[in-house]
């Protein structure tokens, strides 16, 4: 048995009580993340990148603000709005890191596109 402890990170069941990071196992997915706010940068990337993963393209309404981010986290691809990262980049799990308000309506949005994500974190 396998225990999901992050979207895309899987720990065997017998190595549950001693955790490394040599016993994660990192699925090839294609992360996104839609938002660019102090929590995005400040806490989700920073995560991200202690436990060896890079998002590949980053969305906010603001593009200035999303490309910035995407060059501090070396992102390649930063898109306004979400659907051009749904178009220009094959996406697998796409993390919503905004305001709870403001959630429905993008995942509305991501849903009907032609090339939704396999699957959605909404933070």
């Amino acid at each position: 048995m396998r225990f999901l402890i992050y979207p895309f990170l899987f720990l065997e069941e017998a190595l549950v009580d001693d955790v490394s990071m040599s016993m994660v196992v990192q699925k090839p997915w294609v992360i996104g993340v839609v938002g660019s706010g102090f929590i995005v940068r400040e806490c989700h990337l920073v995560a991200y990148q202690n436990f060896k993963i890079f998002p590949r393209a980053i969305a906010s309404r603001h593009l200035e603000q999303a490309q910035m981010v995407a060059e501090q986290f070396k992102i390649p691809r930063a898109s306004d709005p979400v659907e051009g990262m749904l178009d220009s980049e094959r996406v697998d799990v796409l993390e919503i890191a905004v305001p709870p308000s403001a959630q429905p309506g993008i995942i509305r949005r991501i849903l009907s596109h032609p090339h939704p994500p396999r699957g959605i974190l909404a933070q």
